[in-house]
């Protein structure tokens, strides 16, 4: 795959590089997921759903447009997707789609409390630091009765036939962890599904995906660009490792 601009053949920028990856990620998580981005038993047929996407990250909204695509009616449908921040935010959004501006540690907006038929938030946990749980509940405040919320994170685990370079990746995943005060495993199935009963919801259940890094994603279309994502978040994590109290360890 070629990083250059086809038309000035300059490198791509920060932004549209950090897209890509983020989209590879997207596509990485699907495959480990049997190709479905939604695993709870959650009614995409009906009408009027209203469904949010808590750090939405990319440009476009890149969860959001892959999930409209299996609603049923969406025109009738209400979705929205948050973050931090607005700088990634299209203008004008992807149809269909808001984007809000919201901290998932900040009081959501009334508006918002006890309204989504569903939640979705993946591999967020760890900007929550040390208040994940704070981060779970008010996530969990936002679901209607009847509604559901999916949490998906990645486990600090390697398998037995990752190579050293994976253990690495994964090593520096761990410590930064430590470092910023959240729990060195933010996949700690026990600890989640504590989290999640702890709002109140009954009907809670995990999977655990077998998740590949780059070269090993099944997938060839997305090989190349997975393999640069790895890349470039361990050149992330080591410059993230570096700036912390206690430097590199």
């Amino acid at each position: 795959m070629s990083m250059t601009n086809d038309e000035h053949n300059d490198p791509l920028d920060p932004a549209e590089g950090m897209n890509e990856c983020l989209q590879a990620n997207h596509h990485v998580a699907k495959l480990a997921m049997g190709g479905s981005i939604v695993l709870a038993p959650f009614d995409a047929t009906r009408v009027n759903l209203k469904i949010l996407d808590s750090g939405t990250s990319d440009e476009t909204g890149y969860w959001l447009t892959d999930f409209q695509k299996s609603l049923a009616q969406p025109d009738t449908c209400t979705m929205i997707g948050f973050d931090i921040t607005h700088e990634r935010f299209p203008d004008p959004p992807p149809k269909g789609i808001e984007l809000k501006v919201q901290d998932v540690l900040r009081p959501f907006p009334d508006s918002w409390l006890g309204t989504f038929d569903l939640v979705h938030q993946r591999f967020v946990l760890a900007a929550a630091a040390a208040k994940g749980r704070e981060s779970v509940l008010g996530l969990c405040s936002l679901v209607k009765p009847g509604g559901w919320i999916q949490l998906v994170e990645m486990q600090s685990t390697v398998g037995e036939d990752d190579g050293p370079a994976v253990h690495q990746l994964v090593e520096l995943v761990n410590e930064l962890h430590v470092k910023i005060g959240a729990p060195r495993n933010l996949a700690d199935l026990a600890v989640l599904e504590r989290h999640v009963r702890a709002a109140g919801f009954q009907r809670v259940g995990t999977m655990l995906a077998p998740g590949t890094l780059g070269a090993k994603v099944p997938d060839p279309n997305f090989r190349e660009l997975a393999l640069k994502s790895s890349l470039d978040s361990a050149a992330g994590l080591l410059e993230a490792n570096k700036t912390l109290p206690g430097g590199l360890q």
